[in-house]
């Protein structure tokens, strides 16, 4: 999490939310923005991870967010606190996968949870906000470091 992101209010309603979840994908795509193709599958972005494995890595923690979603709508609280460990599973399970299948899951996840938050935009986004800044907009942030790190590590 980001110093800024951290500080930040809970957005008044899921309006709110979507627009600072738009926002920060928008970043990361401006952080993506002209890397070539045939460099998308070069390990070291994240440890060994090459952006397709951060596709899928971003793909899982939005269809989390998904399922936070519903807890939070359920007043329940989120559940999860291994995330290391859900992200090395994931990772093993999708690391086969092609580069074409990653950034397609990646957008379909991201398409889904648009939608669902705009199923229920009009409600206060606090207890939606809680569930998912960490899987959503704040992970998207921290990850744009990673890749602005990489490019400049890499000279791309």
């Amino acid at each position: 999490m980001t110093e800024e992101t951290g500080s930040r209010e809970a957005p008044a309603d899921v309006h709110a939310l979507l627009e600072r979840i738009d926002e920060a994908w928008r970043q990361l795509f401006a952080a993506l923005d002209d890397i070539p193709a045939d460099r998308l599958s070069d390990p070291g972005v994240i440890g060994e991870w090459s952006l397709k494995d951060l596709f899928g890595h971003l793909a899982f923690w939005d269809e989390h967010a998904v399922e936070e979603i519903e807890r939070a709508l359920a007043g329940r609280l989120r559940e999860d606190s291994a995330w290391q460990e859900m992200n090395e599973a994931v990772h093993a399970a999708r690391q086969d996968r092609t580069l074409p299948e990653q950034r397609a899951a990646m957008h379909q996840a991201h398409a889904a949870l648009v939608e669902r938050l705009e199923s229920v935009a009009g409600i206060e986004a606090g207890r939606i906000d809680e569930a998912i800044r960490s899987d959503t907009y704040e992970h998207y942030l921290d990850h744009i470091t990673d890749i602005r790190t990489w490019r400049q590590r890499a000279g791309i």
